[in-house]
């Protein structure tokens, strides 16, 4: 890992971009500014370009950022860290995992927009549009899984860039998933990416700061 003062000013960084992209974005949203009409453009554009091949494999893809998806790779990313007995991150990694569906859930909630809607609708989904949870979930889990990586692993630049590469590539694409499939708003992704990252930040500066923390003397 970089040196603790390294870490924690990059961290901070990429938390308060996060932060910031989420704020902008919400404004834009509550206060239906020009960001909202991009929003219906590029849905309107998507559901009238897409393919059944193409909504085969999306489906394919969307299902892994599920509710049941991402609870099964808690619990098995939770047995494999307790296995390689690294105790701290199971623990965190459960908690940001709980910490992301509660989060989620609460601002789903506050800002309580509608989803995309169309006369034949590709797939349908319940519930508030904004931010995407699948967006914010699969930030929150790749990262957190990159994080514990770079934790067990030998510091190897070139496996550390095709984790950082797999992870960014995997998260893009759930978040167009959910564009294309009809059921979020570019908004609504770009948002969950932002507070997911956000919420990230904030576990691993924490399970560093648990981590670099002197043990009490007996």
């Amino acid at each position: 890992m970089q040196t603790r003062a390294a870490f924690y000013r990059t961290i901070a960084g990429i938390f308060a971009l996060c932060l910031a992209l989420f704020v902008g974005l919400a404004w834009q949203v509550h206060s239906g500014g020009p960001l909202v009409a991009l929003d219906l453009r590029v849905a309107e554009s998507l559901h009238a370009s897409a393919v059944p091949w193409g909504v085969s494999t999306l489906k394919f893809v969307t299902f892994f950022g599920e509710f049941t998806a991402l609870t099964a790779l808690a619990v098995i990313g939770a047995a494999v860290l307790l296995r390689a007995r690294a105790h701290g991150l199971a623990l965190g990694w459960v908690l940001s995992m709980i910490g992301t569906a509660v989060l989620n859930g609460l601002l789903k909630r506050g800002f309580a927009r509608e989803r995309p809607s169309f006369v034949d609708p590709i797939i349908t989904a319940s519930g508030f549009s904004f931010p995407s949870g699948h967006s914010m979930g699969t930030m929150v889990a790749v990262t957190m899984l990159a994080y514990a990586a770079f934790r067990l692993t030998p510091s190897r630049r070139i496996w550390r860039r095709a984790t950082v590469g797999l992870a960014v590539s995997w998260t893009l694409i759930m978040g167009f998933s959910r564009m294309y499939l009809g059921v979020h708003y570019l908004s609504d992704v770009v948002a969950g990416l932002a507070a997911g990252g956000a919420w990230a930040c904030i576990c691993m500066a924490l399970l560093e700061y648990a981590r670099q923390r002197p043990a009490k003397p007996q």
